[in-house]
């Protein structure tokens, strides 16, 4: 209420003056400018109550109570679990597919550059093996599939290093996290989609197999590395099959198929 006025109700002039709606008039205290004028009335269903004062704060904001905005809150919860988990498997599905093109790509650009200084892919099969038995090393050793990545590929694959693994095994290092594990005289490898994946192996979520090949292999998957760099990998006791596929595990080999995208009967989820 304006500082310096007072209110007196008069209801007996409701009929002069407001057709029965009881008035009440600001009354100028002593002191007080009477220029001042009667700016409310009283609100028509209130004999005499609070004016509806020019003077309040036409600014004033409605605000959210408690209790919708806890409502809300859980509203925001519901969805985001409800869909949060399907765009999380979309995400980790797009990283596996792009990163298993990428490196099918890469080694086998390496394999291609390696056939120009030295021969062509059956060669290169059996010179894996015959530099490591000449130096006394084993097949699986760090040792053998260091010397074949130093001679071979260091060359023509850009990594950030190379180190033992899992064992007594070698590691190439990516820059976008994933690494490949060398073993059996240069000829398998193993694909870890990122660095989780070296000390939580899951077999066709971020681990995937991969063979080099080219002279053939035992059994019908032989026709798939005959003649081929780094293709992935089948087991020997596929029936040659698409479901044998899935139901032996040779993951990679079912991406590869549905052109490097993981397809829609896909046997595991991400």
């Amino acid at each position: 209420m304006k500082k310096g006025l007072k209110i007196n109700c008069h209801p007996e002039l409701a009929a002069k003056s407001i057709e029965a709606v009881p008035k009440c008039d600001f009354m100028p205290l002593p002191g007080v400018s009477e220029s001042l004028k009667e700016t409310e009335i009283l609100n028509r269903n209130n004999s005499c109550g609070v004016a509806q004062s020019t003077f309040q704060n036409d600014n004033a904001k409605a605000a959210f109570t408690l209790a919708e905005v806890l409502i809300t809150l859980g509203i925001i919860g519901i969805v985001a679990a409800m869909t949060l988990p399907a765009l999380i498997q979309k995400h980790n599905k797009q990283v596996v597919e792009t990163r298993l093109k990428k490196f099918y790509s890469t080694i086998n650009q390496a394999i291609q550059l390696t056939e120009v200084d030295y021969g062509d892919k059956q060669y290169l099969y059996n010179e894996f093996r015959d530099i490591c038995d000449t130096n006394g090393f084993a097949a699986d050793s760090f040792e053998c599939s260091e010397i074949i990545f130093n001679k071979y590929l260091k060359k023509y694959i850009k990594t950030t290093g190379i180190k033992k693994c899992r064992g007594e095994y070698l590691c190439m290092y990516f820059s976008d996290g994933s690494t490949v594990k060398i073993s059996y005289y240069g000829r398998d490898y193993e694909y870890y989609i990122n660095g989780k994946a070296l000390t939580d192996p899951k077999s066709g979520i971020n681990k995937f197999g991969f063979a080099f090949y080219p002279t053939g292999a035992a059994g019908l998957r032989g026709k798939h590395f005959i003649n081929k760099g780094v293709e992935p990998y089948i087991y020997q006791a596929w029936d040659g099959t698409y479901e044998g596929l899935k139901s032996d595990g040779a993951y990679a080999k079912l991406i590869q198929l549905n052109g490097w995208r993981v397809p829609d009967d896909y046997p595991l989820k991400f």
